[in-house]
């Protein structure tokens, strides 16, 4: 049999290569002044077998510092061959996958987690950067709450001393239920009920609870600058909607708490289009200082960032609701013929049209019903 040897310099090689992409990523971060500490617990490469190409284990920490875990079902099998299905609490994290992974098995997404293990607030750099006594290089009162889609975005807004948490997904933040008790979630999967019409919503419980705690006064909602995209808007069916939908579901959950809400889209995607892209795009320079300004001060009149002040009122959501429209300016891409009163009409496509499309053409005349529909859909 032949046997093959790996010289030390080899392994040594094949580490340095498999880190090279966590090392650029956290290179930033530590320009804008993360600590070895800090960034320890947070980042990893992740401990797969297969991974040569550099994926990133991101772990999630709860605002107490500790692990967060998912419960999940495994089936043993005892000594005397009976089979036995167990529950079992792991660590929670996500995994980023390197541009060599991407490119060499393609996979669906940019990041991937455990199976059934859920959504998560990604507390992590708001622990390390504000409230860890070992680590902590800022501090707040937490009377403000900054929300980003992403782990590192959250980590360059509170190292810029904005305190910040993150979640996975537009509309993982929230949970929204309709008069019925049914969630979004429910709605979509549930052929039965057309349309999913808004009642209330409330942050996710970790979220919810430290919100509480903290009497927290104002919540920021960050959405990148190709929010308003309007070739991605038009392209991909349903984007507008779920960008409607987070913002009412977080505009109602800041409701509940009695909390003010204010939206903020950057302005430039071509030169960044996440908030940590434009942080980091301007660093060491006077423009980073105005972009921190903006964002703590809420200046609406922003070079770099759409700001929209007290979205808790109807008229600066519809403002809002209407940039997103704008983008979506196309031909007809619904048209249904039908014979009789329009607020008899359960054609499904219609009635999901009606509750997340603003421009709808009703040309049918006086008799048909248009005033009863738009009365009962709104």
């Amino acid at each position: 049999m032949t046997k093959f040897y790996t010289s030390r310099s080899a392994v040594r090689s094949i580490k340095a290569q498999t880190a090279s992409y966590l090392q650029s990523r956290l290179q930033p971060l530590s320009l804008l002044g993360a600590t070895p500490q800090q960034l320890a617990p947070a980042f990893a490469l992740h401990h797969q077998s297969k991974n040569t190409s550099g994926n990133i284990q991101i772990n999630y920490l709860t605002a107490k510092g500790e692990s967060v875990t998912y419960t999940h079902c495994v089936t043993k099998t005892d000594t005397l061959g009976n089979e036995r299905v167990l529950s079992v609490d792991e660590n929670f994290n996500r995994i980023r996958f390197s541009p060599q992974h991407i490119s060499q098995y393609n996979p669906k997404g940019k990041y991937t987690q455990p199976e059934g293990s859920g959504t998560h607030i990604y507390f992590t750099a708001l622990y390390q950067v504000f409230i860890n006594p070992k680590t902590k290089t800022h501090s707040s009162n937490f009377d403000r709450i900054y929300v980003v889609e992403g782990e590192f975005k959250a980590w360059t807004m509170c190292l810029a001393g904005l305190p910040t948490v993150a979640i996975s997904g537009i509309s993982s933040g929230t949970i929204a239920h309709d008069a019925n008790g049914n969630t979004r979630k429910e709605v979509r999967e549930n052929e039965l009920i057309p349309f999913f019409a808004l009642k209330s919503a409330e942050f996710k419980p970790d979220l919810q609870a430290f919100l509480i705690q903290h009497q927290t006064t104002q919540l920021v909602l960050l959405h990148d600058a190709d929010a308003f995209n309007g070739y991605k808007n038009r392209a991909k069916k349903g984007r507008v909607a779920a960008f409607i939908a987070a913002l009412k579901d977080t505009q109602k959950a800041c409701e509940a708490l009695q909390i003010q809400f204010t939206y903020i889209v950057g302005k430039n995607e071509q030169q960044a289009k996440g908030i940590d892209d434009l942080l980091l795009t301007h660093i060491n320079t006077p423009n980073y200082e105005a972009i921190i300004n903006d964002l703590t001060n809420l200046n609406a009149k922003s070079k770099y960032l759409h700001v929209f002040k007290e979205v808790d009122t109807q008229r600066k959501l519809n403002t809002i609701i209407e940039h997103f429209y704008r983008s979506t300016q196309r031909t007809p891409d619904l048209q249904i013929e039908y014979d009789g009163y329009l607020s008899d009409l359960t054609n499904k496509d219609f009635l999901e049209a009606l509750n997340t499309t603003k421009r709808i053409i009703l040309p049918p005349g006086t008799g048909s019903g248009k005033t009863t529909l738009l009365l009962k859909s709104f």
